[in-house]
């Protein structure tokens, strides 16, 4: 299958790579990140799982999927992993480690609010000098979030 098949049949806009720090580069996605979440209104300050007693920070968890979803890891399972080899994960956890049972609820409650980040994230990514024509940034975070949700779903099916 050819590589613009692929892309037809993900839904994928051609030009865009699954992971945006190819062509903005890491440190540039993660700055993108931080300003996407904070320009978004949220006053809760903190996540727990339902009668859970760790606590974690909202934005934290918020830029850290969105910016995860930006690079094209969408498995919670390989995100938590990844926070621990991974310095622009590690930073934006800031020094927390969230389960994938934590990531994978989080997403679910926050899902809308995750796909504004997202979509805001990428609205600011065509700011950045990049290809013309690369993607139109609510659906492209639309069907981020939808992959993240398949492969936690693939994962506990597994």
């Amino acid at each position: 299958m050819t590589s613009s098949a692929n892309h037809e049949l993900s839904g994928m806009v051609p030009g865009l790579p699954e992971d945006l720090a190819e062509c903005l580069g890491a440190v540039r996605l993660t700055q993108l990140a931080l300003e996407a979440v904070g320009e978004l209104e949220s006053s809760r300050a903190e996540f727990r799982l339902p009668g859970g007693s760790e606590g974690y920070g909202f934005r934290m968890l918020l830029t850290l999927l969105a910016y995860a979803y930006a690079r094209g890891v969408y498995s919670s399972v390989e995100l938590a992993e990844r926070i621990v080899a991974d310095a622009d994960l590690r930073y934006l956890a800031t020094g927390d480690r969230p389960s994938p049972t934590v990531l994978r609820q989080f997403r679910r409650q926050q899902g809308r609010l995750i796909r504004a980040a997202l979509g805001q994230i990428l609205v600011l990514a065509m700011k950045e000098p990049a290809p013309t024509g690369w993607f139109r940034a609510e659906s492209e975070a639309s069907r981020r979030l939808e992959l993240a949700m398949a492969a936690d779903s693939y994962a506990l099916d597994c």
